[in-house]
């Protein structure tokens, strides 16, 4: 009898261990719980931005100074990240625009037309998604895009290619335009990718214009 007790008692004592050694697990797993949800609760914030700049590397002001017809001038825009987080870009570049009168490739006068008077030559990477004009200015608007057309994130302290690498002023003949002073504007817009679908940069460019 007293071999029987004792042998319950020690069963007894294994079980309470055995469930004692369950609670504490628990009771560790539910404090390690509520200690990484109140680590969450505390997280310390940095509050990102967007940020770009313009910069033309082979631009020199000089070079713009009394310009002959179909003379190429330097001139290749490059957007910059400078923000914290990565962004979407887009390029509008304004060509002024004139009624004048050109020759063609073997000297000959043409009739008087109105047209840009500056050209260049869109570099890859870039892709047309808007255009007007008046009778003074031309307005191209350019998305910074993939192969496929979808918009291309510009990562944090990157640039995208140049938008043009030159411009190239039209054959105008005699001196209609002498002594005016031309201006080619290069303006560049962003926003932030987070949240955007890059399939329709015309949709996203109406965003940031909003």
């Amino acid at each position: 009898m007293l071999r029987k007790e004792n042998g319950k008692r020690h069963v007894l004592k294994r079980m309470m261990l055995v469930t004692a050694v369950v609670v504490m697990a628990i009771t560790a797993g539910t404090a390690a719980a509520y200690f990484t949800d109140s680590d969450e609760e505390v997280n310390t914030f940095t509050i990102g931005n967007v940020k770009i700049d313009i910069k033309e590397p082979n631009w020199d002001p000089e070079n713009g100074k009394n310009v002959t017809p179909l003379q190429e001038i330097s001139k290749d825009p490059i957007i910059s990240n400078v923000g914290a987080n990565e962004a979407y870009v887009f390029a509008e570049i304004t060509v002024p625009r004139a009624s004048v009168v050109l020759e063609d490739e073997n000297g000959i006068s043409q009739s008087e037309q109105q047209i840009d008077i500056f050209t260049y030559e869109l570099n890859s990477g870039w892709k047309q998604i808007g255009k007007t004009n008046d009778n003074k200015n031309s307005v191209y608007t350019y998305a910074y895009v993939e192969e496929n057309g979808t918009l291309k994130p510009l990562a944090e302290e990157t640039d995208t290619p140049a938008i043009f690498d030159s411009v190239t002023l039209a054959n105008i003949v005699d001196s209609q335009l002498d002594g005016q002073k031309l201006e080619i504007k290069v303006e560049a817009m962003a926003i932030q990718t987070d949240g955007i679908a890059p399939d329709q940069p015309q949709e996203v460019l109406a965003l940031i214009r909003a």
